[in-house]
C-alpha cells in the first residue's frame, strides 16, 4: 500500500491529471499539493531507517523527521472534507484496489 500512496502523491505534487477522476489538476489546494510532495521524502526516510541497515540516524534527526511527518498529517487532517482531500483519499482506493492507473 505504501507504493500506491507513493504513487498516488506523486501525481498530486504533479498536479498530473488521474483518469476517472472528475477534479481539475489546477484546482488542487497549494496544501494538499505541499502534503503529495513531502510524502514520498517522508516514506523514503522510513524505508531508508527500516530498511537500509547502513544508514545511521543520530536522536536528533530522528526527532526532526518524526516532528516533520506528524506536522504533515496534522496539516492534512486540516483539509478533510475539501474535494481534493478527497479525490485524494479515493485515488489511494481506486489505485489499491486495481480500478485506477497512475
Amino acid at each position: 500500500m505504501h507504493t500506491v500512496v507513493k504513487d498516488v502523491a506523486n501525481k498530486f505534487a504533479r498536479r498530473t491529471r488521474l483518469k476517472l477522476l472528475a477534479l481539475d489538476p489546477a484546482t488542487l489546494s497549494p496544501e494538499l499539493v505541499d502534503f503529495a510532495t513531502r510524502f514520498p521524502e517522508l516514506q523514503l526516510t522510513r524505508h531508508e531507517a527500516d530498511y537500509d541497515h547502513s544508514t545511521v540516524f543520530t536522536y536528533e534527526a530522528f526527532d526532526r523527521q518524526l516532528a516533520e511527518a506528524e506536522k504533515a498529517f496534522e496539516e492534512l487532517d486540516q483539509l478533510a472534507g475539501r474535494p481534493d482531500y478527497n479525490a485524494f483519499l479515493a485515488a489511494i482506493l481506486l489505485v489499491g484496489r486495481g480500478q485506477l492507473k497512475t
